[in-house]
C-alpha cells in the first residue's frame, strides 16, 4: 500500500482533522499560557510568604529590643545593654535583608509607603529603634570606663538611676515604650498589609485558575461540538454501513448469488431444522427436488449467459408460487429444492409440483430467442420416505432421477421400489467395478458363416460375465448399468485387446478366422485417441487391420462430427466398420451411403417373419440387392432354423450368423467345435 493510499481521505474527514489539529493547538497554547501564569503566582506567592516571614522575624527582632531596653530601665544594667546590642545588631540586619527583599520584589505602593514613610515608615523607626539601643549600650560603657576621683559622682549617678528605677523608673519605661511601640506599630501594619496582600494572591490565582479551568472546559465543550460530534456522526454512518456491509454478506452467505435463493449450506441448515421441528410436532412434510432437462444444450448452444436467464426465470416461478411457510433453493447447477413444512396431507406436495412443473415449462425470452425449459420433479414425503435429513433428500433424489428415466418434464413420487432399485443399482456399481480387475469378465465368440458353404467367415466377440452368485451373464444384464456408471470404455477397451489377442493365438495355431468382430460403444468412437489405440493393438499381437470389424449400433449419433471422423480414420487406416442392428433404428440411409459403412449386419427383428410373410421376404430382397449394388458385406443376425436359412439365400444373403451354426462360446471351444457345428445345407 503506497503512502498516497494511506492519505487518500475524503474532503470531510480532511475538514474534521483540520479542525482538531487547530483545536489541539488552541488548547496547547492555552495549556502553556495557563502553567506560566500559575507558575507566576505561585512565585509570587512564595514572595509574599517569604517577605511575611522576613516581617515576623523583624517584628521579634524589635520586641527582644524593646524587652532589653525596658530592662535597662529597670536596672538590669549589663545583661540588659548586652542584650540590647545583640538585638539592635540583629535588628539591622533584619531590616537590610528585608529591605533588599523588597527592592527585588517590588512591592505595592501601599507596602511601600509602609516601609518607606519618612515620619512613620518602617525603616525610619527601626533605625530610631537601633539608635536609642545603641545610645543605652554606649551609656553604660562610658560609665564603667569614667575615673574612681568621680567615683562619688558615679555612686551618686548610680543611685540616681536606681532612685529613678524605683520611683521615677515607670516614667523612664514608658518613654522607652513609647518609642519603640511606633516600630512595632510599623512592622504590625507591615504584616497585616502583606498578608492582606497574599490573601489577595491566592483569591487572584484561584479566579486564574478557576478561569483558566473553565477556559479548557469551554475549549473542550466547542472542540466536541465542531470536531468530535461529526467524527461521531461519521462514526456513527461507517457503522450503519458496516452493518449494512454485514448483512449483505450474511445474506450473500446465506443465499444464492443468481437467483436469490437459499444455497446449498443454508438449505442444509433450514431442512434440519425442519425435520427437528416436523418430528416435535409429530407432523407430516415434503420435500421437492427439481432438475432441469436438456440445460446443458442451452448453455452449449446460445451461450452461459442464456443459461443463466433461464435459471433467473426458473427461480423467479418457484418464488411465486410458494406460501411464506414454504422454502425455495439452488442447490447447484440447474438443481433446485422446495421445502414444505407443515403439511396436512400429501397432497398439498403433489399439488404444488404439479404448479411448479406448469410454471416452469412456460417460455423464457432471451435476446429475441424463445427457450422452453422442461423439468423432472420428484418428491418425498417426511416422515414415510426417511425419518432424517440424508434419508429424505436420498429419498426426493430417487423419485427425481425416476422422472428423468421415465421420460423426463415428469412428476415422481418416492417409494420403496426405488430405494430397493437404489439399492440393487449401488449392489451392481460396486460387483462392476471390482468385476474387471478381479478377471470375471469374458470373451466368447459366436461364429459367422458363409451361405452356401457354412464356412466360418469371421467371429462375433461377446462378453460374458462370470457373476460370483448369479452365474454367467450376458451383456443385456449389465452393459446399461456399466453405462450408467462410466465403465463402457475400459470393457470395450478389454475386449477389444481380447480379440486382437485371440485372432493372433488362432493363426498361430492354424486356425484363419477371417476377421473378429467387436462391438464399441459411442463413447469409444468420442475418444481422442481411439484410433492410435487401436493401431497400437495390432501392432502389438501383429494383427493385420482389416482383420477387424468395429460394429457400432444403429443409434450412434453418426451426426455428429466428431463420431464421423473418428470412422472415417479407422476407414482409411483399414479397419472395417460395421452398422449393427439394421432395421430395428434410425439410422439415415444417408449415412449408409458412406465408403467408411463397410458391413451391414440385419436384425432378427427382420427375419422372424420371413417364412410367413411374402412382404417380409419381398423387403430382404431389396434389402440384400440394395446394399449388394453398393459394394457392402451384409450379414443375417440370429438365423436359428434350416427354412430361415433357405429362405434367407434365396433372397440373396450370403452371410449368416445365428444358433442354427454356433451359440457364443469360449475361445478354447471355438476351434475344436468349428468344423461339428456347421449345419446340413442343401
Amino acid at each position: 500500500m503506497s503512502i498516497s493510499h494511506l492519505f487518500r481521505v475524503s474532503a470531510t474527514t480532511r475538514s474534521v482533522l483540520g479542525r482538531y489539529v487547530v483545536a489541539l493547538l488552541i488548547l496547547g497554547v492555552l495549556t502553556a499560557l495557563s502553567f506560566m501564569v500559575v507558575q507566576s503566582l505561585i512565585a509570587r506567592m512564595e514572595a509574599s510568604e517569604d517577605v511575611v516571614a522576613q516581617a515576623s522575624e523583624l517584628r521579634s527582632s524589635v520586641h527582644k529590643t524593646m524587652l532589653a531596653l525596658d530592662r535597662i530601665s529597670m536596672g538590669d544594667q549589663a545583661e540588659a545593654r548586652k542584650e540590647a546590642r545583640f538585638e539592635a545588631e540583629g535588628l539591622q540586619a533584619g531590616l537590610a535583608k528585608l529591605l533588599d527583599t523588597f527592592n527585588r520584589s517590588e512591592p505595592q505602593t501601599e507596602v511601600r509607603s509602609i516601609m518607606d514613610d519618612p515620619h512613620d515608615g518602617l525603616a525610619r523607626q527601626v533605625h530610631m529603634l537601633v539608635e536609642r539601643a545603641k545610645a543605652a549600650v554606649a551609656e553604660h560603657q562610658e560609665t564603667q570606663h569614667a575615673p574612681s576621683s568621680h567615683s562619688g559622682s558615679a555612686a551618686t549617678h548610680t543611685e540616681s538611676m536606681n532612685h529613678q528605677s524605683h520611683g521615677g523608673g515607670g516614667a523612664r519605661h514608658l518613654a522607652h515604650g513609647a518609642h519603640g511601640a511606633p516600630a512595632m506599630k510599623a512592622v504590625d501594619a507591615l504584616i497585616k498589609k502583606l498578608r492582606e496582600n497574599a490573601h489577595a494572591e491566592q483569591e487572584h490565582a484561584a479566579f486564574v485558575h478557576n478561569v483558566l479551568g473553565v477556559s479548557m472546559l469551554v475549549i473542550l465543550l466547542i472542540e466536541a461540538a465542531i470536531i468530535f460530534r461529526p467524527l461521531l456522526k461519521r462514526a456513527e454512518t461507517e457503522t450503519r454501513r458496516a452493518d449494512l456491509v454485514t448483512s449483505e454478506l450474511e445474506y450473500l452467505a446465506a443465499h444464492d448469488a443468481l437467483t436469490g435463493l437459499l444455497n446449498r449450506g443454508q438449505i442444509d441448515r433450514v431442512l434440519s431444522v425442519a425435520v427437528k421441528d416436523a418430528v416435535n410436532t409429530n407432523r407430516q412434510m415434503g420435500l421437492i427436488l427439481l432438475d432441469l432437462d436438456g440445460f446443458k444444450a442451452v448453455n452449449d448452444t446460445l451461450g452461459h449467459a442464456a443459461g443463466d436467464a433461464v435459471l433467473t426465470a426458473v427461480a423467479k416461478r418457484i418464488q411465486s408460487i410458494l406460501s411464506s411457510t414454504n422454502i425455495g433453493g439452488r442447490l447447484g447447477g440447474d438443481e433446485f429444492i422446495v421445502i414444505l413444512p407443515n403439511l396436512q396431507k400429501e397432497s398439498e406436495a403433489e399439488t404444488i409440483a404439479m404448479q411448479l412443473l406448469s410454471s416452469i415449462s412456460e417460455p423464457v425470452y432471451f435476446e429475441g430467442r424463445e427457450i422452453i425449459p422442461d423439468a423432472s420433479i420428484g418428491y418425498a414425503m417426511f416422515p414415510i420416505a426417511g425419518s432424517n435429513v440424508a434419508a429424505l433428500l436420498s429419498a426426493a433424489d430417487l423419485a427425481m432421477y425416476n422422472a428423468k428415466r421415465s421420460g423426463r418434464g415428469r412428476i415422481s413420487k418416492f417409494s420403496e421400489q426405488m430405494r430397493a432399485e437404489s439399492e440393487r443399482a449401488r449392489l451392481i456399481d460396486n460387483e462392476i467395478k471390482s468385476a474387471l480387475p478381479s478377471g470375471q469378465f469374458e470373451v466368447y465368440y459366436q461364429t459367422i458363416h458363409e451361405a452356401d458353404s457354412g464356412r466360418i467367415s469371421a467371429a462375433e466377440a461377446l462378453i460374458r460375465w462370470h457373476h460370483p452368485r448369479r452365474g454367467i451373464l450376458t451383456p443385456d444384464a449389465f452393459l446399461e448399468d456399466l453405462r450408467r456408471i462410466g465403465q463402457m470404455d475400459a470393457l470395450t477397451t478389454f475386449v477389444l485387446g481380447e480379440a486382437i489377442r485371440q485372432v493372433s493365438t488362432w493363426r498361430r495355431a492354424g486356425f484363419n478366422i477371417g476377421n473378429v468382430h467387436v462391438n464399441v460403444a459411442e463413447e469409444f468412437l468420442l475418444k481422442a485417441d481411439a484410433l492410435n489405440e487401436l493401431k497400437s493393438l495390432l501392432a502389438a499381437h501383429g494383427v493385420h487391420p482389416s482383420s477387424l470389424v468395429l460394429e457400432i449400433p444403429e443409434e450412434t449419433s453418426l451426426n455428429n462430427p466428431a463420431v464421423v471422423a473418428t470412422i472415417e480414420g479407422f476407414h482409411a487406416a483399414g479397419i472395417r466398420v460395421a452398422v449393427d442392428d439394421f432395421g430395428v433404428g434410425s439410422v439415415s440411409m444417408h449415412h449408409l451411403c458412406k465408403p467408411a459403412i463397410a458391413v451391414v449386419k440385419i436384425d432378427r427383428a427382420l427375419v422372424r417373419d420371413i417364412h410367413s410373410s411374402s412382404e417380409c421376404r419381398a423387403l430382404m430382397a431389396s434389402i440384400a440387392g440394395m446394399f449388394r449394388d453398393m459394394g457392402k458385406s451384409v450379414i443375417v443376425e440370429g438365423v436359428e432354423t434350416r427354412q430361415e436359412a433357405e429362405l434367407l439365400r434365396a433372397v440373396g444373403f450370403e452371410q449368416f450368423q445365428g444358433f442354427l451354426w454356433a451359440r457364443p462360446l469360449p475361445a478354447a471351444e471355438v476351434l475344436s467345435t468349428a468344423l461339428a457345428i456347421q449345419p446340413k445345407v442343401a
